[in-house]
């Protein structure tokens, strides 16, 4: 299984967002932020975070994260995937257009073969199309 997979899947599994938190304002309690489902607080703890190992400083930042983590985690997978999918679609693109480059340097050859007085500008046009054929790395 990918990391998405596994990150849909968790997403799809959590309580339904968005999440909220909430500071508890008892410094002797020993929650310091509680991150609450979307129907707010009282309804169903998500998550507390503590002050046990780390500073109260911390504690609202890490709840927010969580928080926001919610609906940040499903947003980013679906960029991700519509991303993949225009990548895709250039690829093909990319592809039939080569495909057409050759195409047109063969019939111009053909072309500059019967012709003499345009084989000079028939040769030229091949080696733009050699060049714009060649891969990046071949350019290099």
């Amino acid at each position: 299984m990918t990391d998405r997979e596994e990150w849909t899947r968790l997403a799809e599994a959590a309580t339904p967002g968005p999440w909220k938190y909430v500071e508890n304002e008892s410094r002797y309690s020993r929650s310091a932020t509680t991150v609450w489902g979307s129907a707010g607080p009282g309804y169903g703890a998500i998550a507390d975070t503590h002050n046990l190992g780390s500073s109260r400083v911390e504690q609202p930042a890490n709840a927010a994260f969580i928080a926001a983590a919610r609906t940040a985690v499903p947003a980013l997978l679906a960029s991700e995937a519509q991303a993949l999918a225009r990548a895709e679609k250039a690829e093909g693109e990319n592809v039939r257009l080569r495909e057409a480059l050759i195409k047109a340097r063969k019939k111009l050859l053909n072309t500059a073969l019967m012709t003499f007085p345009l084989e000079a500008q028939a040769y030229e046009s091949v080696a733009f199309i050699d060049a714009a054929l060649k891969e990046p790395s071949d350019a290099q």
